[in-house]
């Protein structure tokens, strides 16, 4: 029977929230009772959809349970690359053990069963072809956002969408963008009168994407709709030229953009005054600034593993500085062990299947520094930064970097446990200081704290506790009570008031300048000497002198680099001779990071006796980031960290969970031999 809420093609809404287009019943007209049953199943009888569903992830099985939930679907088969999710997947929708498809030509099977639609969860890379695949064998398709990874990729899934309609079969892409959200400024009436921005947050979640400073992670959407009437004010100084035209639908302006310049072009268009203190530029607006010649880019500590890369890019090339250089791209992450993608990277890797750049994640070391034409190598894995002919753009580059390092004051180079102790001396956090209460007029009172940057809460009841924004009105009988509160620090205690309580005739004079904060501990001099220590990496055992003179520095964060240059540099037994004073030396520096570095370098050549006890007496340091570099040290020197393995496992109940992830894989490591 045809569905009688069935809305003409040319009616159907462009786009639907997921769970509506499943479960929905004008997501069903829109989705698949635009056509005759008869069409879609080949008869009148039943007109139940057969589904079949490829890709089984996290996502996927969400979109499989909905379509569980709906009567119109019924889903007869199931793929997945890999063959115990398409199992689980399968037993899980009541599929045939015989229409349960795995490997990387599962999808082909799936759709060569007969199925009426394919859905589409797997990683964007493969919807062109699988969509492709599924609109030339008369399938209806449903894609997920993203539609593919590339412009060619792209444009396949437009023809495969073309085709689609041609052939009168339904090709749905959901995009999830908050339509709801449009719709309600145009039934206001404020549709012309909104500028209104979309973008995305990070790059897809594979390896070498998401949290990576490539172009694969850091490059996003960023889509700005500006009505007619307001581009004037958004691009005040030529609406009409080049760069107005890329206000017009479909215009695109490739000016370089970071998200740090979100908030000033944000105050340039509702004309409020851009602070001194903003880093970052307007693109849009009466204040829009000069277009960048650069955009940066940070990737430090990732969840357990340490890592330390900075990035600098213009329009065509991209120059990355390695600082933690001795360290692998492929380290061990708890979280991204989860990823089947990551399960699969590993187990070639494992099986020596992974050739050419396909390995590059797994190389023991980083190149110190790496520079890519993104123009000409989109995936950024030929590095030019050894090549002559590249010379003097990788000196531009590397310029631009440490200016940018030096302008923001970039603490990157001390070590996190170094700069928890500047914070927080032994773990220790400081207290907030209690509110206090002062007169503001004849029936209100006002809350400060002297504690520079503090947020006040309140409340004069059993209820929630309010933020406190301005004076509170007072009844006879009511008791005020307040609490003061600053990320990093500890709660105040509670501070309580009753009318007839002494008050303070007046605002109390707070110093919001913090003699305490960090950055008034950080001394310049200190980052100019890790960074010239810095300069010394990839020079091997010619820096020996050098991170030898360091490790007398009176920073703590220059001892630790230069402990960990001599480790990374001395390859000869006479070289690691030379250095091995320095380092025992540094066993009893009074910085904890310094001993764990000096102790690991010791241990791993063949000094575990006198310096493996210092690394497990570290594993109890009061300050939870240097217990977490020291378990770090016990897991890289893999079998000569065993006789502390009842240390190790003693860690297994630490209070930080970073410290227990490390710890457990270490553990792992060392009994599975």
């Amino acid at each position: 029977m045809k569905d009688k809420t069935a809305r003409k093609p040319d009616q159907r809404e462009d786009n639907l929230d997921r769970r509506e287009f499943i479960t929905g019943v004008a997501a069903t007209a829109a989705a698949f009772s635009i056509v005759e049953p008869g069409r879609v199943r080949g008869t009148e009888a039943n007109s139940r959809i057969e589904v079949g569903c490829v890709g089984l992830g996290g996502r996927g099985r969400l979109i499989a349970g909905m379509l569980k939930e709906h009567a119109n679907y019924q889903i007869t088969a199931v793929a997945d690359y890999f063959p115990n999710v398409a199992k689980s997947a399968g037993e899980s929708c009541g599929v045939k053990e015989d229409r349960r498809f795995s490997g990387l030509l599962g999808y082909k099977r799936l759709i060569a069963s007969k199925v009426d639609a394919v859905f589409l969860e797997t990683p964007p890379c493969f919807f062109p072809d699988h969509a492709a695949a599924a609109v030339d064998a008369g399938c209806h398709v449903y894609i997920a956002k993203p539609v593919a990874v590339d412009v060619p990729g792209c444009v396949s899934i437009a023809e495969s969408g073309k085709k689609a309609t041609a052939k009168e079969k339904v090709f749905l892409v959901d995009f999830q963008v908050p339509t709801a959200a449009l719709k309600e400024l145009e039934e206001a009436g404020l549709a012309e009168d909104t500028i209104v921005w979309f973008w995305g947050d990070h790059g897809r979640g594979l390896p070498r994407a998401k949290r990576w400073i490539y172009d694969s992670g850091l490059r996003v959407p960023l889509i700005i709709r500006v009505p007619e009437k307001w581009r004037k004010l958004v691009m005040p100084a030529n609406p009409d030229g080049p760069a107005g035209q890329a206000l017009k639908p479909g215009g695109v302006n490739d000016d370089l953009v970071a998200f740090i310049d979100f908030a000033p072009t944000m105050l340039s268009l509702v004309d409020i005054k851009i602070p001194d203190y903003i880093q970052g530029r307007a693109f849009l607006g009466p204040q829009k600034a000069q277009p960048r010649d650069y955009i940066y880019a940070a990737r430090d500590r990732m969840d357990e593993a340490y890592d330390l890369i900075r990035a600098v890019r213009d329009k065509r090339y991209k120059y990355i500085r390695n600082y933690m250089w001795h360290v692998t791209r492929g380290q061990d992450i708890e979280y991204m062990n989860l990823i089947p993608t990551m399960q699969e990277m590993r187990r070639l890797n494992a099986e020596g299947k992974l050739k050419g750049p396909q390995l590059q994640y797994f190389e023991p070391t980083k190149p110190v520094e790496e520079l890519y034409d993104c123009q000409n190598d989109p995936h950024e894995v030929n590095n030019l930064a050894g090549k002559k002919k590249y010379r003097k753009i990788l000196e531009r580059m590397r310029k631009a970097h440490l200016q940018w390092v030096k302008d923001t004051g970039d603490i990157g180079l001390i070590p996190e446990s170094e700069f928890d102790q500047i914070k927080r001396p032994n773990g220790q956090y400081e207290d907030t200081a209690s509110p206090i209460f002062f007169a503001a007029g004849q029936t209100h009172i006002g809350i400060v704290s002297p504690t520079p940057g503090a947020s006040i809460v309140y409340r004069t009841g059993p209820g929630d506790w309010k933020l406190y924004t301005e004076p509170v009105g007072l009844k006879p009988g009511q008791t005020l009570r307040a609490k003061a509160c600053r990320i990093g620090f500890n709660d105040s205690a509670e501070a309580t008031f009753k009318i007839g309580d002494k008050l303070a005739a007046k605002a109390p004079q707070i110093n919001q300048t913090d003699p305490n904060h960090w950055r008034s501990k950080v001394a310049p001099e200190m980052l100019e000497r890790a960074r010239k220590i810095k300069a010394m990496d990839g020079q091997g055992e010619k820096a020996i002198p050098q991170y030898t003179e360091a490790s007398n520095d009176e920073y703590a964060s220059v001892r630790y680099w230069a402990a960990v240059g001599l480790h990374t540099s001395c390859k000869s037994a006479k070289s690691k001779d030379s250095a091995t004073p320095a380092l025992q030396k540094a066993l009893k520096d009074p910085s904890t990071v310094v001993r764990v570095a000096a102790a690991q370098a010791l241990t791993d050549w063949g000094h575990g006796q006198e310096a493996l006890p210092v690394l497990t007496e570290a594993t109890k340091d009061k300050t939870e980031t240097a217990r977490l570099y020291a378990i770090h040290a016990l897991k890289k020197l893999g079998e000569k960290a065993r006789p502390a393995l009842p240390q190790i496992k003693e860690m297994l109940g630490d209070a930080n969970k970073d410290v227990v992830k490390v710890a457990k894989a270490t553990i792992k490591r060392l009994e599975n031999k």
